[in-house]
């Protein structure tokens, strides 16, 4: 029965289990038991609480009863001191009654009884020595040693060891003691004892300065003495103390008087000047009206014992002496007159320490530092201000009387202690826009830096206050975390739209809405984003500080977090060598700006400058640069920190020269210098010109463009030209200073003007000219550019048929080959414009080398080029970039040309090309043919009549070879016994040289060969360069030899000889038609005529061919783009339908 009962039982109980897991609703269920539980949860926490605050009440009510208790005791030691005070004064008041009444009526010993006592020597002079050292010794001992000695002798010497004594005013009652009892013993002594104590005062003691202590406590002891009856001569010591009453402008007696008045209104204030006896005051009464247990009766019976001292204090000073009203109004009087005048003496020393402080402030902000002058006068006048001070307020305290009123001057500079103490020049309101317009360069700038946005006015000022209690709050309650996240979620967002201000109205913004995220976390991420400025972002530095100064009047803590980052950034890096530059000119800046913003006191911006003037290392250096950049105009321009900066600046200066700084310092020191005080001249003075001038000006420089080149010319050929064409020069070469671009312009418009008036292209290619043959002779870096800007316009005005091949050839071994003789010997120099004169030769090739590509022009450049090889390797090493220079021209002009790599391989190809050259004929008959091809060319590309050149001067009108060839033919010749002699119609005649005339020949060659070395000046020059002239000139006289039948006929022949002693150096020499010489020459002139006949025939042929391909091609051109091509027809660039100049080039010049 029980056992299934109980299995029925646990039948029930896991039905209900299963029932409770499937419905929450049942009673027996999950959701009762947890209903349950939370209401047992609950009355825990509530007896919890309700013990706590138990415990707190207990804890208060303890910590009250142990306050009250420490309250109640330190109440009863002041009620005991406050007693045992009273009790002091009442005792001292009765003594000095009672010696009062004693000295009124002494009991002085007979005759008799002083001859009883001892009155030997030894025991007077015993006492004489004890009393110089009265107060210091026993008094009582020395009383009674007094009264059993007989000095009736020796009064007079006692009075002086008195008076001499050293006492202090501490001393004033032992003395008053000691003379009392010799005053009772002895009749004269009060009397010789006041008479030497006024002599203190007399005139003839020392000065007022030098014995105002002795007098100080000589005058109290007189008026003790006459308070305690030694004496009663009042008027004695109203005289004293009204001789101590200074001038107002004596300032030495007021200094020296001063202190002995008013040490005697302040012991004597009863006494003397009638004042009512004040017991000292009573502690103050206990707070709490719950007295009771034993502490409270020790009160009672203190206080009781404290109001018994008082009654008898109070009885006591009622039965005192005082003097008569009379004199008591007299000493009052003086006492007054003596403040009046001393307080008129502290408002005149209180207005002359001012301005010592503004001179000092002046001082300090001119030079830095006080002089050891002012530093010392300054002290002394604070040390005589402050014990004036102490003294007038020691006389109003006696005499119930105010202190004057001490006002600063409102005009006086505290600069130094404002900006020390944190105050903001902006934000306080001292920097008017009076002066930030004079600080500041322009209005924009000055609205930046000083209109700052007013927060308190724009947001509410519950936003401004500190809101962590509220935020503690929020984060304590469960329910409110989310909450909490948003929050932070949105000032992460708030602060990385930092990076993004990068103007006025987002700094302004910002800091609007940053006052609605305020908490102090908030602010500490704030300043920790402002300090940690990102790498590179020298542009947010100024919008950070601005975001600074906006926040800093409502959130100073703020201003204070970024001050201290930005300080300790600083330090940082200006003590670790290693560090960045990037980093110091980063924060250096950063506090350059706050300084601008006023939110760093001036002082510690030139304790920072002296600092790193101290130690004027190169990393010093630039961090001072990179501050002075930022900030030094602002501090020059400002009218309180001008004096100082000047003064900073100048020592700047001076360690710089003092200094062997390297360029790039010395430079960087220059710049910042001369940014901040820029030298003082005047505004620029625009020229007047004539109108014809500003035209011309106003077309060649404003409106010359590709499109405009027949525009501008028309309107240049309606000037008239024999006025206006030099000036009209003269600003063409001037463009050239200008736009690299301009450049080809220029020779397009001289080109197509040279088709009008001739004299213009000759002009402009004879300055061109000049002007690099300058460059070459007067070396200068600052002229580099300039002189680059001239090859290339030289070889512009080849591409436009302005000059000739001959031209370009000659220049290039100018450039190669000139020496200049004046130079001197400084090699870096010499070596410096050798470089340059390699970058010159690569210009002018890479403007016009490109169309040196057929005809005996491809075989001059092909020469010039191993000449320049030469060149360049006799220089080796380059630099790079002359190097990469030299590279690109070569690999642009000859790509399959044979690269040298040592000078003498180079030496070698050049010797190699020379004796090629002299052992072919042909070759110089050809660049005859090629002049001639030249000209025939320009005539047959030109529609204009036969007179006037298209091109402007685009012909080799010379007909003759460059030196090169000259050399070649002459030394091939010679080599063969003959030689080739070419008149002005390029007509030939062979003829033998005389055999008895070989040895003179020989050596007035060599010499010759000196001569003319000398006279082109290339000494110096690679041997390659030099170019050796023709041994011999000879004419045929008469016809030609080559068509002669007459055999009776001579051929005349003129050669250079050198003879000692004669100026002639012509010689002619007739030689037969039938001699061996006259007949070889003969046979091979006409050989030669004929090849070279041929020759010419072939060129021109290919040269028709080709300008008729050229003019094809520019007709299609013509029609396709509907303009010409240059500054008028036919001025294009020479061998190509359009012009291409070579490798492409800056345009703007001025970046070479």
């Amino acid at each position: 029965m029980d056992d299934s009962s109980g299995f029925e039982r646990a039948f029930d109980v896991s039905k209900r289990g299963r029932s409770g897991r499937r419905g929450r609703g049942h009673p027996g269920g999950r959701g009762h038991r947890d209903k349950r539980s939370e209401q047992t949860r609950e009355s825990r926490a509530k007896e919890e609480r309700e013990r706590l605050e138990r415990e707190a009440q207990e804890r208060s009510q303890r910590e009250e009863a142990e306050l009250r208790a420490k309250e109640e005791a330190e109440k009863l030691d002041a009620i005991k001191d406050a007693t045992a005070r009273m009790r002091e004064l009442t005792r001292a008041a009765r003594s000095k009654r009672e010696l009062r009444l004693a000295n009124l009526s002494p009991n002085r010993p007979d005759e008799t009884q002083l001859r009883a006592l001892d009155s030997s020597v030894k025991r007077n002079t015993a006492l004489i020595k004890r009393l110089r050292q009265v107060g210091e010794d026993g008094n009582e001992s020395l009383s009674e040693d007094l009264k059993r000695a007989n000095q009736s002798k020796y009064v007079s010497e006692a009075v002086q060891a008195i008076v001499e004594s050293q006492m202090k005013p501490r001393h004033v009652s032992a003395v008053v003691q000691v003379c009392s009892v010799l005053h009772q013993r002895y009749a004269e002594f009060s009397g010789q004892l006041v008479s030497s104590l006024a002599d203190l005062f007399g005139s003839d003691q020392k000065p007022l300065e030098e014995n105002t202590a002795k007098r100080r406590t000589a005058l109290r002891l007189l008026a003790d003495l006459l308070y305690c009856g030694v004496h009663s001569e009042a008027e004695l010591l109203l005289g004293i103390v009204r001789d101590l009453v200074p001038s107002e402008t004596d300032r030495a007696k007021m200094h020296a008087s001063l202190p002995v008045l008013s040490s005697l209104a302040k012991s004597c204030r009863r006494e003397l000047l009638g004042a009512p006896a004040t017991a000292p005051p009573a502690p103050e009464e206990h707070s709490s009206t719950e007295v009771c247990g034993e502490q409270s009766a020790v009160l009672v019976a203190a206080k009781e014992e404290l109001d018994k001292a008082r009654e008898e204090y109070a009885e006591e000073a009622e039965r005192a002496y005082a003097l008569p009203e009379r004199v008591t109004k007299q000493f009052a009087e003086v006492m007054d007159a003596a403040f009046n005048k001393a307080a008129k003496a502290l408002v005149a020393e209180h207005r002359r320490l001012l301005k010592q402080e503004k001179e000092n402030a002046n001082m300090l902000s001119t030079k830095g530092e006080l002089s050891e002058e002012a530093a010392s006068a300054y002290e002394k006048l604070r040390k005589e201000y402050d014990a004036l001070h102490r003294n007038v307020s020691t006389l109003a305290e006696s005499l119930d009387r105010e202190m004057p009123e001490l006002k600063a001057e409102e005009d006086t500079p505290q600069e130094g202690a404002a900006q020390e103490a944190g105050t903001i020049g902006v934000l306080s309101g001292k920097a008017t826009e009076a002066e930030g317009s004079q600080v500041f360069d322009d209005e924009d700038t000055r609205a930046f830096y000083e209109s700052l946005p007013d927060l308190r006015s724009l947001v509410p000022a519950v936003l401004l206050q500190d809101a962590d209690q509220e935020g503690a709050a929020a984060a304590a309650s469960e329910g409110k975390a989310g909450g909490g996240e948003a929050v932070s979620g949105k000032l992460e967002m708030l602060l990385m739209r930092l990076p993004a201000c990068v103007s006025r109205d987002l700094c302004d913004e910002f800091s609007l809405d940053f006052c609605y995220h305020n908490s102090k976390a908030a602010r500490k991420n704030l300043v920790q984003a402002l300090v940690e400025v990102p790498r590179g972002a020298m542009q947010l530095l100024p919008h950070f500080a601005r975001i600074t100064a906006s926040l800093a009047p409502v959130f100073p803590d703020v201003l204070q977090g970024v001050l201290s980052g930005v300080e300790r950034k600083v330090e940082a890096l200006l003590a670790r060598k290693e560090s960045s530059l990037e980093a110091r000119t980063r924060y250096m800046q950063y506090t350059g700006e706050l300084c601008k913003f006023r939110l760093i006191p001036y002082g510690t911006i030139f304790h920072l400058f002296k600092a790193l003037l101290d130690n004027f290392s190169p990393p010093n250096i630039e961090a001072m640069c990179s501050l002075l950049e930022c900030a030094g105009r602002f501090l020059y321009k400002n009218p309180e920190t001008s004096s100082r900066m000047v003064n900073m600046l100048e020592i700047m200066m001076r360690i710089k020269n003092a200094r062997s700084l390297d360029g790039r310092l010395s430079s960087l020191v220059d710049s910042a210098y001369y940014q901040c005080c820029p030298p003082e001249r005047s505004a620029a003075v625009a020229k007047k010109r004539p109108p014809e001038h500003e035209w011309i000006r106003h077309l060649v420089y404003d409106q010359l463009t590709q499109d405009s080149i027949q525009w501008v010319m028309k309107k240049l050929r309606k000037l008239p030209w024999q006025e206006f064409e030099p000036y009209l020069i003269k600003c063409l070469l001037k463009v050239v200073r200008g736009r690299y671009s301009q450049i080809p312009l220029v020779a397009s418009l001289a080109s197509g003007l040279s088709k009008y008036h001739d004299t213009l292209g000759i002009a402009l290619v004879d300055s061109v000219l000049e002007h690099i043959h300058q460059g070459l002779e007067r070396p200068s870096t600052g002229q580099y550019q300039l002189r680059v800007a001239h090859v290339r316009l030289l070889g512009e005005m080849y591409n436009y048929r302005l000059v000739n091949s001959r031209v370009i050839f000659d220049t290039l071994h100018l450039i190669v080959s000139f020496v200049d003789e004046g130079a001197g010997q400084a090699g870096e120099a010499v070596l410096e414009h050798a470089l340059f004169r390699i970058r010159l030769v690569c210009t002018l090739l890479s403007a016009c080398g490109q169309y040196f590509d057929r005809g005996p022009s491809k075989r001059r450049l092909d020469q010039f080029l191993v000449l320049f090889q030469h060149f360049c390797l006799w220089l080796a090493p380059l630099p790079l970039d002359v190097e990469y220079d030299v590279d690109d021209l070569l690999s642009s002009l000859r790509p399959r040309m044979r690269r040298f790599s040592t000078l003498e391989e180079a030496t070698e190809a050049l010797h190699g090309a020379h004796g090629g050259a002299a052992s072919g004929a042909e070759e110089d008959r050809a660049g005859a043919a090629d002049a001639q091809g030249e000209d025939d060319r320009s005539e047959s590309a030109s529609s204009a009549a036969e007179s006037d050149d298209s091109g402007g001067a685009g012909k080799d009108r010379s007909g003759q070879p460059p030196a090169e060839s000259m050399d070649e033919d002459t030394d091939g010749n010679c080599s063969d016994g003959a030689i080739l002699m070419n008149d002005d119609d390029s007509e030939e005649v062979n003829v033998r040289r005389p055999v008895v005339e070989q040895e003179l020949d020989e050596d007035f060659e060599a010499q010759f060969r000196a001569v003319m070395q000398e006279m082109t000046g290339i000494r110096g020059a690679p041997a390659a360069a030099a170019a050796p002239p023709p041994v011999l000139s000879a004419k045929a006289s008469g016809k030609q030899g080559a068509g002669q039948d007459d055999a009776d006929s001579a051929v005349s022949f003129k050669f250079l000889m050198k003879r000692a002693g004669k100026d002639d150096r012509t010689r002619e020499l007739q030689v037969p038609l039938n001699s061996a010489m006259a007949v070889n020459a003969r046979k091979k002139g006409e050989a030669e005529a004929e090849e070279r006949n041929e020759i010419k025939r072939l060129v021109l042929e290919a040269s028709k061919r080709e300008e008729e391909e050229i003019r094809a091609a520019e007709r299609a051109s013509r029609v396709q783009q509907g303009r010409h091509q240059g500054g008028g027809k036919g001025s294009g660039p020479r061998g190509a339908p359009a012009p291409q100049r070579g490798p492409s080039l800056p345009d703007d010049f001025m970046g070479l």
